[in-house]
C-alpha cells in the first residue's frame, strides 16, 4: 500500500539567522520577539540569558 508521504524533503525548507535569547545555566532558549524586557530571566530556571543568534527554520 503507498501512503501518500507529504512532508518535504530537507532540501525545501528555508532557514534563517535568528537573534534568540539563551540561557546560561540550561539549555533553554527563546525567540528575540517572545522575550519581554531587556534583561529576561530564563523561564525554567531562573538564570541569566544572553542574546545569541541561531540558525532556525522560518517556514
Amino acid at each position: 500500500m503507498n501512503f501518500n508521504n507529504r512532508r518535504k524533503p530537507a532540501s525545501e525548507y528555508v532557514y534563517d539567522d535568528i537573534v534568540i535569547w539563551q540561557c546560561s545555566d540550561c539549555d533553554c532558549w527563546s525567540r528575540n520577539e517572545f522575550v519581554h524586557g531587556d534583561e529576561p530571566l530564563c523561564p525554567m530556571c531562573k538564570g541569566k540569558m544572553s542574546q545569541q543568534v541561531k540558525n532556525i527554520r522560518v517556514e
